[in-house]
């Protein structure tokens, strides 16, 4: 669904499904833990990796698309650990165009930005590229995705 402002212009770029599924697959890859012996349940033969949370794949989602917002996680960061890289690395982030070049809206959902991966996540599970499924309880569910 479009992003609109008031009189139902776009409010900023849209990205289409493939791209999205670009974009998840560089998070998923740079974010999976390498899968360890044994497979985990239902793991597909040849899985190379897992993603235990789709949450976290959320959280990665938004800093990409809001690097200003990544930068000042990592001024956060930086406040509690004391570590320059970081700060050299949001500075980096704050005085390049980034913010304005690469901000893609996300809808604003209870507790913050959100944004449903279903339809990006098809396109990778239908070629091959990751495997979804829930583990957990219903009332403590969540997502892993393999890679």
């Amino acid at each position: 669904m479009p992003y609109e402002a008031v009189g139902g212009a776009p409010a900023g770029p849209v990205t289409s499904r493939m791209q999205d599924a670009v974009r998840l697959l560089l998070l998923v890859d740079g974010a999976a833990e390498p899968v360890s012996e044994p497979l985990p349940t239902a793991a597909p033969p040849g899985a190379v990796a897992v993603l235990r949370t789709q949450v976290m794949l959320q959280k990665l989602d938004f800093w990409l698309r809001n690097p200003d917002y990544f930068a000042n996680m990592l001024l956060d960061r930086y406040e509690a650990t004391g570590d320059s890289v970081l700060l050299d690395a949001a500075a980096g982030i704050l005085v390049s165009d980034e913010p304005e070049v690469r901000r893609y809206p996300m809808l604003r959902y209870r507790f913050g930005a959100y944004e449903p991966l279903d339809s990006a996540l098809s396109v990778l599970a239908g070629a091959g590229l990751v495997f979804r499924r829930k583990e957990g309880l219903p009332a403590i569910s969540g997502n892993t995705t393999t890679t």
